[in-house]
């Protein structure tokens, strides 16, 4: 019988069965096509899911984001390293901070991250999405980062993370914090020996079902 269920109804099932995310303790996910009565006192994080990477499911995005609920107190400038959907951005704004530039390696990104901004009602004068390489393109990201971003998060993987860790800290505003998850724990230790050897320190560090995710400062 299986065999005879119309592609759409696959497509549509999943969205009868879906409930809005309850992420940290103030944010939660919306898919852009529901409506939600009762937001629980929460801020919701609208977006368009299904369309790239960051749907707020993935244990390393929920991290970050509960790390960004605890260290932003409002009015910071805020870069997202591999934004896929924008949701880091997103909850960024929704979270106080003052601007966002989401930078992806992926084209596509740009337009759904801006989409699902304008979802949110951050238009271009809070939100930018920038398509390029956030680890061979420093110049791209130095004219970027301007006086300095007070946070850059970057969920990507351990690999890139230690290859940022060289220059981010030359984008970081004076007491500026660098989110970092994507990472899985076997791999944890090549990170943090990676951000000590470019002079920060840890000041959080949180874990959820196998992958970790550190904020540190530059000493």
């Amino acid at each position: 019988a299986l065999d005879r269920i119309p592609d759409e109804d696959w497509a549509n099932s999943w969205k009868q069965n879906y409930r809005p995310l309850p992420v940290g303790e103030r944010l939660l996910v919306v898919p852009q096509w529901m409506t939600v009565d009762d937001l629980q006192g929460r801020l919701p994080v609208i977006l368009d899911l299904g369309l790239t990477f960051g749907t707020g499911e993935h244990a390393s995005t929920q991290l970050c984001m509960r790390a960004l609920e605890s260290l932003l107190h409002g009015g910071e400038r805020v870069a997202d390293l591999g934004s896929g959907s924008g949701i880091l951005s997103v909850s960024a704004l929704r979270l106080g901070a003052a601007s966002a530039v989401g930078v992806d390696i992926d084209p596509s990104a740009e337009h759904i991250a801006a989409a699902n901004a304008a979802q949110n009602g951050f238009g271009p004068d809070r939100f930018t999405a920038r398509t390029g390489d956030v680890v061979e393109d420093a110049d791209f990201l130095q004219a970027l980062a301007g006086d300095g971003f007070d946070i850059v998060c970057a969920n990507i993987v351990a690999d890139v993370i230690i290859r940022l860790s060289r220059d981010v800290g030359k984008y970081l505003a004076q007491d500026g914090i660098f989110i970092t998850s994507g990472i899985i724990d076997t791999r944890e230790q090549d990170v943090q020996d990676a951000l000590a050897a470019n002079g920060f320190t840890v000041i959080e560090r949180r874990t959820s079902g196998g992958w970790v995710a550190l904020a540190c400062k530059a000493k």
